[in-house]
């Protein structure tokens, strides 16, 4: 048994003899990551192995090592660093063989890639996914990988963050041996035997053979997919040159990059991903569900019901129309079909997920234990819908509304099992995003809420707690966001300066061209609706509704704020008529706005409403709020979140912003706490 204890008061490296061959287990629950503990441990378990024929190290519990520990990141990383574990691995004149069972990702990978030999079980995942926190591999992992795999599956790796499947990481070259039904401990030391005492350091290896321009189209994929941030081209450099690169270059980069901003705020935004996804549920246990109602086939329902099949659930989806069912099924069946084409899933899972799909009826929600709603944004027809479901649901089976703007308080009212309701709103598409609000309601009980959290993080989601209130935390901000588009619009600004300005900051697509996406009517209805209850003195920008009125609907009548045609996005002359007649019944003379005020002007509003949410205890910390808009509506990752991102910023230019937001909005504008919001993210 050797070095220092955990946070448990268990050793963080535990060690044992087999014949004489030393057996080397990492100890530090949950998943193993490279603490201080864990790495002079490490090197104390390799002192240790004087006299050994070889050493075997591998992971207890489900991982070999998940990665580094990223809270030393902010501070002087205290020796021995990983490196020198590394260093210690490759000196040592016995064979060192990792064992991989679980997860072996960032410092983990590297930490086998100094290994003599890697055996894995099949359920093993490998990846440097280091890429994703601003940084890049810091011990090896830029110059072992590409003598393993090459520069071009180096560059998908590590500059893709892609993690691998054991059958796949074998068929790279990655790892040298996949367990399937034996031991893997025994496997390894077979294979540890079959090496004959000699050393196999990744660093002596010859670069594999692959085509002359292998690298070139690796990169090129990148490019397109706007993934080089400045940490990604310091990888590239570094892999294309490996062959030539000392590792304390690897190094130096690392240590220069995870003191960046940018490196902070992306763990800022891992950390609050990872506490969002733990909200408790006053401890109560969550429920497993097995077959699931989906009612509403249109596109929120199947892009949902996709969802379910990928994650293996038997799923009804059913229509009240037959026409509507056979049309919805058909388009199921065909996505399935083009997953397959596409190689996304194989023909066995292709076959289950069409095994798991029927269509039926509201009668059909008697066998379910979990019912999703997802029919269109109205209130009444909600309602009128609930009512029909009490007849058939089970006394257990719970619901979920995938609304996105009603009260699911006022939904529930009536309801005798409004304890089993919550709010599930999924993002469009649905099988593709990755958050998902949580609502609870007054009434929902705590068990609900816990197996709606448990349900999303078996999907592949990334869940957040919202309570209820109109467009809950993500849509109520968005609504903010996109009013001030509209109303800088009104006063001068077009919407191609808007959506430009907001692409230079970092969002994939600006509010114009999302509004195009999702279609101007849903917006439409929502203002209908709220017509009688808007506050008289509200800068009304009613430019969307005239577009509307005239057909103009977004990219599926082929006009919205700008036309489409086979040539692609333009600019319309019409929309700016439209968009002229509303300036000129305002009585506002056009002014021009720079790039800079766009921005400010847009995350002023942001900020605002992002105040209010917590003000009013939608959202249960700034975190939360943070992790819904990168996840839901694009704010760029690297900034970690609008309200990190203003924690960054000097305090005098964000509150001369909400002077300047105040002054535009006029006399029904609420003012949140922007300051106070700030303080708080600051001082934790």
């Amino acid at each position: 048994m050797s070095g220092t204890a955990t946070s448990t008061g268990e050793p963080a490296v535990l060690s044992h003899w087999s014949g004489d061959i030393l057996i080397v287990s990492i100890n530090n629950p949950p998943v193993n990551v490279a603490s201080l503990a864990v790495r002079r441990g490490l090197l104390d378990a390799l002192i240790s192995a004087n006299g050994a024929s070889g050493v075997i190290l591998t992971g207890n519990g489900r991982s070999f090592m998940a990665g580094a520990d990223i809270k030393e990141f902010s501070g002087p990383i205290l020796p021995p660093t990983m490196p020198d574990v590394i260093a210690a691995i490759e000196t040592l004149p016995i064979p060192v063989v990792a064992v991989i069972d679980g997860i072996a990702l960032g410092a983990g990978l590297e930490l086998a890639l100094g290994c003599d030999a890697i055996v894995a079980s099949s359920n093993a995942r490998l990846g440097l996914p280091e890429i994703s926190l601003g940084i890049i591999p810091g011990a090896g992992g830029t110059q072992r990988l590409p003598r393993r795999i090459g520069i071009a599956e180096s560059i998908r790796m590590i500059c893709g963050a892609e993690i691998v499947q054991a059958q796949k990481a074998a068929s790279l070259g990655l790892i040298d041996r996949v367990v399937t039904n034996f031991s893997p401990i025994t496997v390894a030391i077979e294979h540890l035997h079959s090496l004959g005492g000699r050393k196999r350091p990744s660093l002596q290896l010859a670069m594999p053979e692959e085509s002359a321009d292998a690298a070139e189209k690796a990169e090129a994929v990148l490019r397109k997919r706007g993934q080089l941030r400045p940490n990604v081209e310091i990888a590239l450099g570094l892999i294309k040159r490996s062959e030539g690169v000392l590792l304390a270059d690897e190094r130096r980069e690392f240590e220069r990059l995870r003191l960046t901003e940018e490196a902070a705020a992306l763990r800022h935004i891992f950390f609050a991903e990872r506490k969002a996804v733990q909200q408790p549920a006053d401890g109560e246990a969550a429920r497993d569900f097995k077959e699931v109602g989906i009612i509403g086939g249109g596109t929120m329902g199947q892009g949902i019901a996709r969802a379910f099949l990928n994650a293996g659930y038997l799923v009804t989806l059913i229509e009240r129309d037959p026409d509507l069912l056979r049309m919805a099924m058909s388009k199921m069946f065909d996505a399935i079909e083009a997953r397959l084409e596409r190689g996304r899933i194989s023909k066995d899972e292709a076959r289950k997920q069409r095994s798991l799909l029927t269509g039926g009826s509201i009668n059909d929600i008697s066998r379910c234990d979990l019912v999703v709603e997802a029919i269109f944004e109205d209130a009444d027809a909600k309602k009128r819908l609930f009512a029909e479901m009490s007849v058939h649901l089970r006394p257990y089976t719970m619901v979920a509304t995938n609304t996105s703007y009603l009260d699911i308080n006022q939904l529930g009212k009536e309801l005798s099992w409004a304890d089993r309701l919550v709010g599930l709103h999924f993002f469009s598409p649905a099988d593709v995003m990755k958050l998902v609000e949580v609502i609870e309601t007054d009434k929902s009980a705590a068990w609900a809420v816990a197996s709606a959290f448990k349900l999303s993080g078996g999907l592949g989601k990334k869940p957040v707690l919202a309570k209820v209130g109109e467009g809950f935390i993500a849509n109520r901000i968005y609504s903010a966001y996109r009013g001030q588009a509209e109303l800088l619009v009104l006063e001068g600004a077009s919407p191609a300066a808007v959506d430009s300005a907001v692409r230079e900051f970092g969002f994939p697509m600006g509010p114009f061209e999302v509004s195009d996406m999702s279609g101007l009517d849903i917006a439409w209805a929502m203002r209908r609706r709220r017509a009688e209850t808007r506050n008289p003195h509200e800068r009304y920008v009613a430019i969307p509704d005239r577009l509307c009125e005239a057909g103009r609907l977004g990219i599926k009548t082929k006009q919205g704020w700008y036309d489409y045609r086979d040539d692609g996005k333009q600019e319309s002359a019409e929309a700016d008529q439209i968009i002229r007649r509303e300036r000129a019944a305002a009585d506002i003379v056009a002014t021009s706005y720079s790039t800079a005020q766009i921005q400010c002007a847009l995350l002023a509003a942001i900020l605002n409403e992002a105040a209010c949410v917590l003000e009013d205890g939608v959202a249960a910390g700034a975190g939360d709020i943070d992790v819904v808009l990168v996840n839901g509506y694009g704010f760029p990752r690297w900034l970690g979140g609008p309200i990190h991102w203003a924690g960054t910023q000097a305090l005098r230019d964000i509150l001369n912003a909400q002077e300047e937001l105040s002054k535009r909005m006029g006399p029904a504008h609420r003012q949140g706490d922007v300051e106070r919001m700030i303080a708080a993210v600051r001082s934790s």
